[in-house]
């Protein structure tokens, strides 16, 4: 049951990732005066490669809803716990 769990975290974070890589992260990148400096603004992805990893971004949200029903699935029935930090705390 932890594995689904751990399933949903990763997706999470993969739907991050590909998410700033969309709208973009700063770059080194070659000014005018030919010197390397760090961009002001974050590149956004752009072409053929923003629109793969949009098609990418839309599977992994669509494999993620699924995931979350399963995991929503187990807890109600009762074949896996929700516990986590926020549920638990130390015994009067």
């Amino acid at each position: 049951m932890q594995t689904v769990a751990n399933r949903i975290k990763k997706l999470e974070a993969d739907t991050r990732r590909t998410q700033r890589h969309i709208t973009g992260k700063r770059e080194w990148i070659t000014n005018d005066a030919g010197q390397s400096a760090f961009s002001a603004e974050p590149i956004a992805a752009t072409g053929a490669y923003l629109d793969r990893l949009t098609i990418l971004l839309a599977e992994q949200q669509d494999q993620l809803t699924y995931w979350l029903q399963v995991r929503a699935d187990q807890i109600a029935g009762g074949t896996a716990t929700n516990y986590s930090r926020e549920t638990i705390s130390k015994g009067h």
